[in-house]
């Protein structure tokens, strides 16, 4: 067994790393900003290797992975009959080279993407999805909720959703104390000022509330893409009002989970900012998102389109609209038109 190595870094926080090894256990100690309680946060880095197509001579890309053991000491979860903080594991996936071999941005900083996965939803089904997002230049953390995620031992809670959207809350401003800890493997990484949500089904329930509603507006979102979601009665609070980011709204028009006219209600009601509507012609609930088929690629396509332009200022509405109106597959409406949803087989 290596030898471990003990430190402090900036800020009263304690390193320990195997001698050897790039894979560092580190501990943070930070304090609740509302609460004034501890949290504690364990994190442990496994690096991963993704290939893509590239131009001949060109780098492949390596996509780095790290999992944070997050902890919310100032709020609880019930979980197989016992009450205790509010575990939030959360997967922090990163693009480590760009296809030519350069840093991803020049100035080493780039937009963040938290992710919400759907009700009793791994985040391992979303997988393409979250890499097109790294592979197109961003921080993406995917969040385990604690009574809404696969696997949820003694059972879940749906009823729980309304504590998601402080939940994401949270690991946004986790993943930002990370990335100003010298100690850190996401040190210097997330641009702070360019912060995207997304999510699925009630993991977009989740969204829409985070970033639309004034229950649990975090004004530190600058965009947010909701895939399958609606607006529940159960968060209260006013919606779309001044402060709104601009929106993009994915529905499956054969989608009999998530009634169509709830994402329609949604992009309806947001008249705040800009906002978009993704129609997926004759698409379901589930693979839209996860897999790797023409829909999905059509999904992984316009929401990168989308976030480029709001969050990194690249691109344009006309290049949104350039991936999202597919012939067949899907049609992209935006300020105000009619969605159009036409019903599958």
């Amino acid at each position: 067994m290596a030898a471990a190595v003990a430190g402090v870094g900036a800020l009263g926080v304690a390193v320990w790393v195997s001698a050897g090894s790039r894979t560092p256990t580190v501990v943070l100690q930070t304090k609740s900003p509302t609460a004034g309680s501890s949290r504690t946060t364990t994190t442990t880095t496994t690096p991963r290797t993704t290939t893509t197509t590239n131009p001949p001579g060109s780098t492949s890309l390596s996509i780095g992975q790290t999992s944070l053991a997050l902890v919310d000491t100032s709020r609880v979860a019930v979980v197989d009959g016992k009450m205790g903080p509010r575990q939030l594991n959360t997967l922090v996936l990163y693009p480590e080279l760009s296809a030519s071999g350069d840093p991803p941005r020049p100035e080493g900083q780039l937009p963040l993407i938290v992710f919400a996965p759907g009700y009793l939803q791994c985040r391992s089904y979303y997988t393409h999805l979250l890499d097109a997002w790294v592979r197109a230049g961003f921080v993406v953390a995917a969040i385990r909720f604690p009574l809404t995620s696969c696997n949820v031992p003694g059972g879940p809670n749906e009823s729980d959703i309304v504590n998601q959207p402080g939940d994401m809350s949270f690991v946004i401003t986790q993943l930002l104390a990370a990335s100003s800890q010298p100690s850190s493997v996401l040190y210097g990484l997330i641009d702070p000022s360019e912060i995207g949500v997304a999510g699925h089904s009630d993991g977009g329930d989740t969204v829409a509330a985070l970033a639309a509603s004034t229950c649990c507006r975090d004004p530190r979102v600058r965009a947010a893409v909701v895939l399958a979601g609606a607006e529940l009665a159960s968060y209260g609070g006013e919606w779309f009002g001044p402060g709104t980011p601009p929106m993009l709204f994915v529905q499956g028009s054969d989608d009999k989970v998530n009634d169509p006219s709830d994402s329609v209600a949604l992009y309806d009601a947001d008249t705040a900012s800009p906002r978009y509507f993704l129609s997926l012609l004759g698409a379901g609930h589930f693979s839209p998102y996860e897999g790797s088929g023409p829909p999905e690629q059509v999904v992984a396509q316009t929401t990168a389109a989308f976030f480029d332009l709001y969050l990194k200022g690249e691109g344009s509405p006309a290049l949104v609209a350039s991936a999202g109106d597919v012939s067949g597959i899907s049609v992209l409406s935006s300020a105000g038109q009619p969605p159009q949803l036409v019903g599958g087989e």
